[in-house]
């Protein structure tokens, strides 16, 4: 029998029973839960809730979005709609391609020679009329916000957005970033302290004990005990992200070599993943990041604030960002 397919890098195309059984860890199902809980309540209510799901790339977030968006569908009644967009949204510059998006993917046809008529205002109310026109209120899941606030939209589209979803009891967002970013961190940006943000953390070893074990459940594996000890080893030294695990436990089962080969194979591999995480950090994150490596173990912040020179407050403030973001950790 040939072994099931899972897909690391788009979970949201299996099927919701896989995507279930591989979802682990008792934190991660009740901030499932709890929020998804929330935003019923909010809609029985009439008044929004947007969250933001914060964790590193690989960590599991559009899986974490995916049953969210089946489990509020078993929940909300007729009057609202969920809607889970693409996990790459390039094409959405303006707030009137964020609209058109939920449109499309509500199957609803756009009459694109009358929009064609209309100035980016216009078009922006004409298209909220027609998501009005239903009578009902929108779940939107949308991933790599930072994306789409910091890189692709300009100031005042993003001014546009924050007004209508302030304004309109219509949209309930929520969105997902590998880090805190630039256009929700900082105060002069229109949507500072808008989302309530909850942080998906590593794995500890029993939850990738639990995801390894179910993965061999679903391929009829015998070989669990031998390969969580291996796979313990390696996520000791690049931590506990479900998308490594997967990666390693496909390694392991072709027979690739021992502990070390694989390891280099996933550093090789992941080689354009880390310098993703890089280029998501701010330059003084990155300085302090890159010092702290440079240290070659676990260094205090008078250590890291000495040979990076900057202060040590700094460093210490910057730390902490780092660790709610899952890039280090505190002992």
């Amino acid at each position: 029998m040939a072994d099931l397919v899972l897909y690391k890098f788009q979970p949201d195309v299996m099927d919701r029973k896989i995507l279930e059984h591989l979802f682990v860890g008792k934190k991660r199902k009740k901030q499932l839960t709890e929020m998804a809980n929330n935003i019923v309540e909010s809609l029985k209510l009439k008044n929004p809730r947007h969250y933001l799901v914060i964790g590193q790339r690989g960590i599991g977030k559009t899986h974490f979005l995916t049953l969210l968006y089946y489990c509020l569908k078993d929940k909300v009644d007729e009057r609202y709609k969920v809607v889970k967009l693409a996990e790459e949204e390039y094409s959405i510059y303006r707030v009137s391609d964020f609209l058109v998006r939920i449109l499309e993917m509500l199957g609803e046809e756009i009459e694109w020679n009358e929009l064609q008529k209309y100035d980016e205002d216009m078009m922006v109310e004409y298209l909220l009329e027609k998501l009005k026109e239903k009578g009902r209120g929108y779940v939107v899941l949308i991933e790599n916000l930072d994306q789409i606030l910091d890189k692709q939209m300009d100031k005042k589209e993003v001014k546009r957005l924050r007004s209508i979803l302030q304004k309109e009891k219509l949209l309930w967002v929520v969105a997902s970033s590998p880090v805190r970013f630039r256009g929700i961190s900082e105060g002069s940006e229109p949507f500072y302290n808008f989302f309530e943000i909850s942080y998906l953390n590593e794995l500890d070893d029993e939850e990738v004990k639990e995801l390894v074990e179910k993965l061999c459940e679903l391929n009829n594996d015998n070989n669990a005990e031998a390969y969580i000890k291996k796979i313990n080893i390696i996520t000791k030294l690049t931590g506990g992200i479900s998308r490594i695990v997967f990666v390693i436990y496909g390694l392991l089962r072709e027979d690739v070599g021992g502990v070390e080969e694989i390891l280099f194979k996933i550093l090789d591999d992941y080689t354009p993943y880390y310098q993703d995480i890089f280029n998501t950090l701010s330059p003084q994150e990155r300085l302090i990041f890159d010092t702290l490596i440079s240290l070659n173990g676990i260094a205090t912040p008078t250590e890291i604030a000495e040979k990076s020179r900057l202060e040590r407050n700094t460093v210490s403030a910057v730390l902490k960002r780092l660790e709610k973001d899952g890039f280090v950790k505190s002992y």
